[in-house]
């Protein structure tokens, strides 16, 4: 079993709480904040719906639920795969959510999912929402990686990957912004 996946609750609750806390410091990564007009519990429930993640991917990602059911919310322990074309190849995207929390009335909510296997040796994105006082939302993600190629080509995949990270965090943005209207963004 992957170490990241093998991970304690109580280490996910840390990490959920501190992205900081990641237990594999030399991954490469990618943070992401962008704030939106809508209140925490609209937000919170579009993210946490699995088939909404093809309305925040751009359209050449052609990602959709292949299994499991996207409309329940996630939960811990969860498996969903998705069908999607990554890099120009259609492959499947197994998302695990080891790790949810809801505190809508202490205002902040997310969940965590991992993927262990493909392109990808360690994936581990911590999706976090926090109510703003004017109502809206702030969301927070923090994406760390391990990719899956011999050395020579970790260096330049790294690159690849979080220059894809950017491109699709511009888009998710512009998206947000369509669905929820945009205070500000980072990308």
């Amino acid at each position: 079993m992957d170490k990241l996946a093998a991970l304690s609750p109580e280490k996910w609750k840390k990490l959920a709480q501190a992205p900081s806390t990641y237990p594999f410091p030399s991954d490469p990564g990618f943070s992401s904040e962008c704030q939106v007009k809508a209140p925490l519990a609209e937000v919170f429930a579009f993210f946490s719906c699995p088939k909404n993640v093809k309305e925040l991917t751009p359209p050449a990602f052609d990602m959709s639920v292949l299994k499991g059911d996207g409309d329940t919310p996630v939960e811990v322990g969860r498996n969903v795969f998705y069908r999607t074309n990554t890099f120009g190849v259609r492959g499947e995207w197994h998302a695990y959510f080891p790790h949810v929390w809801t505190s809508l009335a202490e205002g902040h909510c997310g969940f965590i999912d991992i993927r262990t296997e493909g392109i990808f040796r360690r994936w581990c994105h911590v999706h976090r929402f926090e109510a703003m006082p004017s109502g809206g939302t702030r969301i927070l993600d923090d994406l760390r990686w391990a990719i899956a190629l011999p050395p020579p080509l970790t260096w330049p995949g790294n690159i690849v990957v979080e220059q894809q990270m950017r491109s699709l965090f511009r888009y998710r943005e512009r998206r947000l912004g369509e669905l929820f209207g945009l205070l500000r963004g980072s990308n």
